[in-house]
């Protein structure tokens, strides 16, 4: 089985490019004084997130981050399994090593609405 690439808005990623999902749940909880009542939706996919970061990439895949983040872009994304999700970054760190750069964060899956 061939090894795919993660794709950020159709630009191939380096394969040193990791992704973990974050998975939450919707929970709110009102406390009065009596009683708590604790209200909790079922999972969603529009709840995900993901924390990212690519270790040693070049300036082009670094701006690539910076530009969507920047303008609050929403991108699409292919990740390993071929997955293609609209994502926008709600979170960018950046740091040079040796001339390259170390960038990680957090992007947030966008709702799919049908038209």
């Amino acid at each position: 089985m061939a090894l795919t690439k993660c794709l950020f808005n159709g630009n191939e990623l380096p394969l040193q490019f990791e992704i973990q999902p974050i998975y939450g749940v919707r929970l709110a909880i009102d406390d009065t004084i009596t009683s708590s009542v604790v209200q909790c939706l079922s999972y969603y996919k529009g709840d995900e997130k993901f924390d990212f970061t690519c270790n040693a990439c070049s300036t082009i895949i670094k701006n690539l981050f910076v530009t969507a983040f920047k303008n609050s872009d929403l991108v699409w994304f292919q990740d390993y399994d071929s997955n293609l999700m609209k994502i926008i970054l709600i979170e960018l760190n950046i740091r040079e090593v040796a001339g390259l750069w170390n960038i990680s964060g957090k992007m947030k899956r966008m709702p799919e609405y049908e038209s």
